[in-house]
């Protein structure tokens, strides 16, 4: 069953527009250590996202794995 009720320990690192209205985006500590993946298209802003995220929410002591998987690998 999901937890819909708002964490405590929520680090936020974005900001959502959804219908007209902006919220706030986080993620919560027990899930930073928790596969994730972040997907859209061209120009949506997932790097500035990545970037944004890794900046506010890991620990620069601990490792991290990325993947960029594209269509063409050339590019």
């Amino acid at each position: 069953m999901v937890n819909l009720k708002p964490a405590k320990d929520i680090t936020f690192f974005a900001k959502t527009n959804f219908r007209n209205e902006y919220k706030r985006f986080g993620i919560k500590t027990e899930d930073k250590r928790k596969h994730t993946c972040i997907v859209g298209k061209t120009g949506m802003g997932k790097t500035i996202c990545w970037r944004q995220w890794q900046s506010l929410v890991f620990n620069p002591r601990e490792p991290v794995s990325l993947y960029d998987l594209k269509k063409n690998p050339q590019t």
